[in-house]
């Protein structure tokens, strides 16, 4: 997923990231360092959900404080941000020490250049499809992510009529509304597939005339996997 973002020519457009599913949140981290990068702080809200809130505690924000420390800190404030008041903590040179000082300056930062972070937890369903409406949509210019959360046949529509809702409710004649979904093609012993996901979403497209075109992008890996895009 981090790849075809990567070679999309369009993805800086979009000024809200919406990515389910997220865990490590490595195809949002890479939007928000490229936002970091390009010198142009217009706003970007990345809002990142996962099932569990200690992932998003434990692995999402970390995740993205390391890629800002990287892109942004000197080395010399790379050091001083990490002094601990515990001198029994070190301070390594090939990883980030969460002291209150990194974390005050990580917030800081991005305030100042107009990012948001939003957090958001829970199972997939009708509540938290209607969190995502009151919180997330509609907003202009909308680019929903999500990768390996097909691979069960049982959830696959239920994620698909997610994908469709906040599509369908962000997409109007001033809104942009896009979604990227990556996989592989067949979860072996699982029983979910990219075949599947595309027969579901094609089908409720058709009978319900909605005004939304699906295309599938094949990965060419060792291990069968492809993109499907949504908009």
């Amino acid at each position: 997923l981090v790849d075809s973002l990567a070679a999309s020519t369009n993805v800086q457009s979009f000024t809200t990231v919406l990515e389910l599913g997220c865990g490590t949140a490595l195809p949002s981290e890479y939007l928000f360092l490229k936002y970091l990068q390009s010198g142009a702080f217009k706003g970007i809200r990345l809002v990142l959900s996962d099932y569990n809130e200690s992932v998003l505690r434990l692995v999402t924000i970390p995740n993205l404080i390391i890629s800002w420390a990287n892109a942004v800190l000197t080395p010399e404030e790379w050091a001083m941000l990490q002094r601990s008041e515990d001198e029994n903590i070190p301070v390594t040179d090939d990883e980030v020490l969460l002291t209150p000082a990194v974390l005050s300056a990580f917030k800081q930062d991005i305030e100042s250049k107009k990012i948001e972070i939003e957090l958001l937890s829970g199972t997939w369903g009708r509540k938290f499809n209607q969190l995502l409406l009151e919180h997330v949509v509609p907003c202009k210019d909308l680019l929903v992510l999500t990768s390996e959360t097909i691979y069960q046949p049982d959830t696959l529509p239920v994620i698909s009529e997610t994908l469709l809702e906040v599509l369908l409710h962000n997409k109007t004649s001033d809104n942009v509304a896009k979604a990227v979904l990556a996989a592989k093609d067949i979860y072996f012993g699982v029983g979910g597939s990219v075949v599947e996901f595309e027969n579901y979403m094609t089908k409720r497209i058709k009978n319900g005339n909605l005004d939304l075109n699906l295309q599938t992008f094949k990965v060419n890996a060792g291990l069968k996997r492809s993109i499907v895009s949504i908009e």
